[in-house]
């Protein structure tokens, strides 16, 4: 029960950071949501954005464990500035991979 707490505390606290990279992109500091984008995955998965990308997705749920429902929302989260930036096709392979992680 308060390992739940706390992940659910966790996911309050990253939909605020989102919402702010998300703010971002809309008045065009692109630049600005990818480097908070890069801090939200290095403080709260512990690995930078990149090295997260090449893993499989299939194996990630068991590697990450309570995070993997933190890793789901990052994932949406840079789904979503992909598609305000117009990179549809990478918004949904961010979606299949966060899909692929809630799954595991």
């Amino acid at each position: 029960m308060i390992r739940e707490d706390y992940i659910e505390r966790t996911i309050r606290k990253l939909a605020e950071a989102v919402a702010l990279l998300l703010g971002f992109s809309k008045a065009g500091r692109n630049e600005l949501a990818e480097q908070q984008l890069e801090q939200l995955y290095l403080e709260y998965l512990g690995i930078p954005r990149a090295a997260f990308a090449q893993l499989a997705p299939e194996g990630l749920a068991g590697i990450l464990g309570s995070r993997a429902r933190i890793a789901v929302e990052l994932l949406r989260a840079e789904a979503e500035l992909m598609l305000a930036a117009g990179f549809a096709g990478d918004a949904r392979d961010l979606l299949s991979r966060a899909e692929i992680i809630g799954r595991g």
